[in-house]
């Protein structure tokens, strides 16, 4: 089971006009340039497969299998 740390990095997404935030969870211990790598790769993989809705994203980071927590929600205008 992946479990949730308290730090974490968010990227700010947008598909299709909608706004969403990926956020990885790690230890402090690991390489914030190293975790804003994964999170771009995620975050452009999800915009080149249109993954435009929470459940394709998810579905998109379960299929990549990253050993970190990686949590999708929807932004609020």
């Amino acid at each position: 089971m992946k479990k949730k740390t308290n730090i974490s990095t968010i990227c700010c997404l947008e598909i299709f006009g909608r706004n969403y935030n990926v956020e990885l969870y790690h230890q402090k211990e690991d390489d914030p340039n190293e975790m804003r790598k994964i999170l771009d790769n995620i975050s452009m993989t999800m915009y080149l497969t249109n993954a435009n809705n929470i459940k394709k994203m998810k579905d998109l980071i379960r299929e990549i299998n990253c050993p970190y927590l990686i949590e999708v929600t929807t932004v609020k205008i």
